[in-house]
Order: structure tokens, then sequence, then C-alpha cells
């Protein structure tokens, strides 16, 4: 089970990294922007056009800040794609229920805390969630509710990356906070109904309080990596795609997918982490990083986290994009390149 029902699939000879920026461009073509607006998000034709003309401006910034970050220094790169990053938050907003609440809080909605001491490496680095701003509003849009204002040590966002899961477990040897679930379908004596049941088959053990992404699962009190069952619903052929079962998850927290098997993050519900939420998190840092701290920069260059922020730069950034366009469209985006 995916994040959305449907996929779009599209093979390439060329960079997927390249194609998923020329996708996101369709968006600044006026009568493509309407019909998704006004077909797949059911916006009224009349606020679709007015929100179209603030849109395609932002779709225009982002694709040249990730322009600029590709062809810039690398080590500065974080922050053009920072911007990008933040031009495509805006449009989430936009295409959601409080785009009217951008007008008065474009700001980031975060805050660096940086300066408030010498950090040891790029883990024990700090900032502050506000309550007001363009990331509030993003988290807001995709959870459907506001976060309290917080403040967050990036060693608590890195482990929920899985862009750079691997480097970061290379860097820290500490494995990450995300947990692969197996979806599965128990029958019980009425023929015309099954029972959706979930198992752990990742070496991280989770608990259902921890696993934010199930919805009224009883746990199993004698098996730790059976996490239990949820309330039974329908037969229907293609089960897994039957809208009874998703109901039963909070979709916006799946992560990667294949087959029944699904990667979803142990989060609390102070702060649930959709993926695209710890990306635009590292960048907003790092930005900040950059702009303000580039002593602390060279450091961290000279660390075993720099492998992390190195592979960040186009994994993270290529990985967003994919999200931002599956968000817009209500699809999910897979890119694959045709086999040699």
């Amino acid at each position: 089970m995916k994040r959305y029902p449907k996929n779009h699939h599209i093979f390439t000879d060329l960079d997927p990294f390249e194609d998923v920026q020329v996708l996101l461009s369709y968006l600044t073509a006026t009568d493509y922007l309407l019909d998704l607006l006004t077909s797949t998000h059911s916006i009224a034709l009349t606020d679709a056009k007015a929100r179209a003309k603030l849109i395609v401006p932002h779709i225009h910034a982002a694709l040249g800040f990730f322009q600029q970050a590709q062809t810039g220094p690398p080590e500065l790169s974080f922050l053009p794609n920072y911007y990008g990053i933040l031009n495509l938050i805006k449009v989430y907003v936009l295409f959601g229920p409080y785009h009217n609440n951008l007008t008065s809080e474009r700001w980031h909605g975060a805050v660096y805390r940086g300066f408030h001491k010498d950090s040891q490496n790029l883990l024990t680095e700090r900032i502050f969630l506000k309550q007001k701003g363009a990331l509030p509003l993003f988290y807001k849009t995709i959870v459907g509710k506001p976060w309290s204002e917080r403040d967050v040590c990036m060693s608590d966002i890195y482990p929920y990356i899985s862009s750079v899961s691997a480097e970061y477990f290379l860097a820290t040897r500490k494995r990450p906070s995300l947990v692969e679930l197996h979806l599965d379908f128990e029958h019980p004596k009425s023929a015309t109904e099954i029972i959706p049941s979930v198992r752990i088959t990742s070496d991280t053990d989770a608990s259902v309080r921890q696993l934010k992404v199930l919805k009224g699962f009883k746990r199993a009190p004698s098996d730790k990596k059976f996490l239990g069952t949820a309330v039974p619903i329908k037969y229907n052929a293609s089960t897994a795609a039957n809208p009874l079962v998703r109901e039963q998850f909070r979709d916006y927290l799946i992560y990667h997918s294949k087959g029944r098997n699904i990667l979803t993050p142990k989060c609390s519900k102070m702060l649930l982490l959709p993926e695209e939420l710890p990306i635009a998190l590292l960048f907003f840092h790092m930005s900040s990083v950059v702009r303000y701290k580039p002593d602390f920069l060279e450091k961290v260059r000279d660390s075993r986290y720099w492998a992390i922020l190195a592979a960040s730069r186009r994994h993270c950034v290529y990985q967003f994009l994919v999200l931002a366009w599956s968000y817009f469209h209500k699809e999910n985006l897979i890119l694959s390149q045709y086999p040699i």
C-alpha cells in the first residue's frame, strides 16, 4: 500500500533528477494547473484561477533555486536548495485548505538556535519550531492539525530521513527511527469479511503507540513483532486498495512501500513526521549554517557527518521533488530508468 491509491509510473533513458524538475515545470502552465486544481483537488474554477496566479511564480522560483544549487559551489548549495523547498512548501499550502493564511504567514516558521552555544557536531545543533509561518502551515496542510512550538535537536531529525539512512548509520552506528511493516489479511468465520493485520518485518522494534501510521489496531500481547489487527471490513477482490483499508492508516506517514510492505517512522503524537518534514528541516538548518556560521560549516566538513550532507544534496532534494509532484497530483510518482 502506497501513500496514494494510484501510481504514475514513468520510464526514462535520462536522469530522473532532471526529469522530475521537468515534470514540476508543467505547473507553470496555467491551463495544466487549472485542470489539476479543479479536477484532482475539486477547487472551484474562480478560486483555482486566483490560486494559480500565486502558484506559478513559486514554481518558477523553486526550479530556479534548484538550478542554482546544481551549478554553484556544492558546499553552499544548501541555501538555494532550501529556498527551492520553501517555495514548494508554499505551493503545498496554496493547494490546501489554509491557503488564505499564507499571505500573513510568509516567513519561515522556524528559528536557528546555533548561536546559543557551540555545538559539538552536526547532530547537537538545534532549531526552534514556531507556531506560525510557512513551515507550520505546511505541516498543518499535510497532517490536518497544527504543531505546538518546540525546541528540536537535529539528532531527532536525521534518523527519520530515509533518503540518507545508509549514510546516517555509517556515521553514527545507530539505526534510523524507521520501521518496516507487512500488511496482511486474516479471514474470520464470515466469508464476506477480512481483518487487516500488521507485523514488523525489520530489525527495529516498535509499539503500536509509536507507529502513528496505524489507526484502530489492537496490539497482540504475546508477540512483539505482531502489532495486532484492526476492525473487520467487507471483503473486496482488490483488498489492499480498498478505501476501508486505507481508512485504518494515516497515509501521509507511509514513506516507501513495496507490495504489502511499508516503511514508516516511529514518532509521537506531539510531532508527526510525514517524509517531507525532516527533509525540509535539514535544509532549513543547513541553510542557516551556511548563512550565519561558516566556521561551523568547516567543522562539519571535516567530520564523519559530511557524507550525510553530501548525499542529501541530491538524494533528499530528489525525494522532496517526487513527494511534491505526488502531493499535487494525488498519485505516487515512480521514475525508473530503463535497464541497460
